[in-house]
């Protein structure tokens, strides 16, 4: 927004449009005009500064489909900051022409891996609760939420190796599976008709 702009530590490109058909997004300066007494001019305690007409994200059609254009490389800060990476995952949904076929609620410290079993008509899917790269013991994850678009009718899901049976919800062609807990390894597999 205008009051909280995303910031970007690198250089962007400056580009003009001939509509403003489809912005998304302004550039915003960090810095202020040294002539303005009621401002400091720091980059660290008064951005945002000045305020452009240059486009910072457009959404354009293209073709049958859609194109987002950015600025900024968002996807580089994306993979050490919590905002930008919200902005980039918002920019890329706002792309998909249907829902996803595989969604999660998980923190960033849970990694969820996917397979189809087509042969063996199964689902098998990988949940990892890694926190540290120093060895220090995980804090469980709790209420993991799956969302997965299954072919056919799911018969059962069931941690592996134990093969105890977890509960699932089965609506408009999605399986919702709610993970209770883990602390760091989950193996589950879902079985369909």
């Amino acid at each position: 927004t205008k009051e909280y702009p995303l910031s970007i530590p690198d250089s962007q490109i400056k580009a003009e449009f001939l509509s403003k058909e489809g912005v998304m997004a302004t550039i915003a300066l960090p810095y202020t005009k040294p002539d303005d007494p009621s401002k400091f001019a720091s980059i660290h305690s008064n951005p945002p500064g000045i305020y452009t007409d240059y486009p910072a994200i457009v959404c354009k059609k293209f073709g049958r489909g859609r194109i987002i254009w950015s600025s900024a490389s968002i996807e580089t800060y994306a993979i050490r900051y919590i905002k930008h990476r919200s902005v980039f995952a918002h920019i890329i949904k706002s792309l998909a022409q249907k829902p996803f076929s595989f969604e999660a609620n998980a923190p960033e410290c849970v990694e969820i891996i996917q397979f189809h079993k087509l042969n063996e008509k199964r689902y098998l899917i990988n949940i990892v609760n890694f926190q540290s790269e120093i060895g220090l013991p995980n804090i469980p994850v709790y209420n993991i939420l799956l969302r997965l678009k299954i072919e056919g009718l799911p018969i059962r899901v069931i941690s592996l190796p134990d093969e105890v049976s977890i509960p699932f919800e089965h609506k408009e062609g999605y399986v919702y599976i709610k993970i209770p807990v883990v602390q760091t390894f989950r193996m589950l597999t879902l079985e369909y008709e």
